[in-house]
């Protein structure tokens, strides 16, 4: 989404804050927590090429992604949040594999990690909120901010802090929010500086005259030169703190804590998966991987809009609609689950009737046509022919139906007498000028009913999980489901176009 903009006396307020910013930095630490996380980091590095063999990829990733929880969160290690039911069941069956296949020395490795995986996620420990709540109330603040990396608890946490910290207020941000957010006393920000990369707003140019950030010991920390602060001011930034106790002289960088999207798994499933060899051309596109294992595809040249949801906003204005080229992680965006096809053009054949396989068979003529004749002489060669431009040429071309074809009459008709189909201009133009009417008014339909449902829905699902499904009326076939998006691709490669914006489940994302 597209951050807000302030007036002047706002944007006065936040350069005068960030010129005079002061950053302190605290840490916790927990020894079953260090020890696991050392522990895990020395595996890996004693692996070496043998990470790549699948079970210990599955190994590594469950317990990867668990420090990693912790390390940002500030609730109980055995907190039903991070799914450690789940991770419990997961651990034996992986070390039955690993015992089958693997020298005893990496099998007593991977007992003992399992073993203290096991013993972390049976504490109550909850370090990393007792500081929190200890910086906020000392601080003073009328209203503490808490800012997190990521949106994925960031409910858990404010009802968690709520029940602990009673007596002050404290609002639990991500980053994405905090950049909307007028100038503020202090912030408090869980994790590394790594972990704010490109957010220029946490550390660079604060929203708050007080930067407090809380991190666990043993995580190697590069801080941000006094520089980086707006305004240049060479004074005293920093808070000190005592030296690091010996047993935390052991550490870890912060960037080899985070877990990386494995994107060219999660393209080959775009690529190579069932389905995929059949499903049309081929357009550029740009991946997002979604909550709980999904992902979709979107094109990147096109200014196509989705619908979003804010989970934060009531009533109708929790459902929007953003650029695709606008989203950031941490957005809901709205998609059909199930590949159950494109839900307006559901709604508009519905409201067609009988007569909406004959005009879909007409456009699918003469768009077959048209990539046929692609194929042969390239998109430029056929724009030049026509007298377009290529983009033009493919968007007519697309296999989704909700491209209808060319806005005016006479760009169509050019496009007819091209494929030879110039007799069937009167018909062909009927067709087109139907379905785009019925395609506008199966938008506003469904935009109704999308927020129908969610205006009045307990978002509270989609908020804990990432993920909630909505059944609409009057839409048959798969269901709508929001999903928040978690990361994006930097990357861009070729989909078959009938898979875009289509979610499909990857599984495992993460590396280990």
């Amino acid at each position: 989404m597209t951050a807000g903009t302030f007036d002047v006396k706002t944007t006065t307020q936040i350069y005068s804050v960030a010129e005079r910013a002061k950053l302190g930095w605290f840490t916790v630490d927990h020894d079953g927590f260090r020890e696991f996380s050392l522990s895990l980091q020395q595996l890996k590095r004693g692996l070496g090429e043998r990470l790549a063999v699948d079970h210990w990829v599955e190994f590594i990733g469950i317990l990867n992604r668990a420090r990693w929880r912790y390390s940002i969160t500030p609730l109980p290690f055995n907190s039903p949040a991070f799914g450690t039911r789940q991770i419990s069941e997961q651990l034996p069956s992986l070390l039955r594999r690993i015992s089958a296949h693997e020298p005893p020395g990496f099998v007593a490795e991977a007992e003992e990690l399992a073993a203290q995986a096991q013993s972390l996620i049976q504490s109550p420990s909850d370090s990393l909120t007792d500081c929190v709540i200890e910086l906020i109330r000392a601080d003073k603040a009328p209203k503490g901010t808490l800012v997190v990396p990521k949106a994925t608890y960031q409910s858990a946490i404010a009802a968690h802090l709520a029940h602990r910290a009673r007596g002050i207020g404290i609002d639990v941000v991500t980053p994405r929010e905090l950049a909307l957010l007028g100038a503020r006393e202090a912030i408090t920000v869980v994790g590394s500086t790594v972990w704010y990369r490109g957010m220029d707003h946490v550390f660079v140019t604060p929203r708050a005259s007080r930067v407090m950030m809380v991190r666990w010991e043993w995580i190697n920390e590069t801080l941000p030169s006094e520089e980086r602060f707006a305004g240049g001011h060479r004074g005293k930034r920093r808070e000190p703190t005592p030296p690091p106790s010996p047993k935390a002289r052991e550490s870890i960088a912060a960037s080899e804590i985070t877990p990386e999207i494995d994107w060219g798994g999660v393209g080959s499933v775009f690529t190579d998966g069932a389905g995929a060899a059949s499903a049309g051309e081929l357009v550029e596109c740009r991946l997002w991987a979604l909550a709980n294992g999904w992902a979709v595809a979107t094109r990147t040249d096109t200014d196509a809009t989705i619908r979003t949801v804010d989970p934060s906003l009531e009533g109708v204005a929790r459902v929007g609609e953003s650029a695709i080229a606008d989203l950031e992680v941490g957005d809901y965006v709205a998609l059909r689950s199930g590949g159950g096809g494109d839900v307006i053009a559901e709604i508009a054949d519905l409201q067609i009737g009988e007569d909406a396989a004959r005009l879909r068979g007409l456009q699918k003529l003469w768009k077959g046509e048209l990539r046929q004749r692609i194929r042969l002489n390239s998109a430029e060669g056929v724009a030049k022919t026509i007298g377009t431009s290529a983009q033009n040429v493919q968007n007519w071309a697309s296999d989704s139906p909700n491209k209808i074809g060319p806005g005016k009459k006479e760009d169509f008709v050019r496009v007819l007498t091209f494929l030879g189909l110039k007799d069937r201009s009167n018909e062909m133009w009927s067709a087109v000028k139907r379905l785009r009417s019925e395609h506008h008014k199966a938008g506003t339909v469904f935009t109704k009913s999308l927020v129908s449902k969610i205006s009045t829905a307990d978002l509270s699902q989609l908020e804990n999980t990432g993920s909630m499904i909505v059944t609409l009326n009057g839409v048959q076939g798969a269901p709508m489901q929001v999903w928040r998006i978690e990361d994006r691709s930097e990357e861009t490669l070729m989909v078959p176009e009938t898979l875009i914006l289509r979610p499909i489940e990857v599984g495992d994302l993460w590396h280990g």
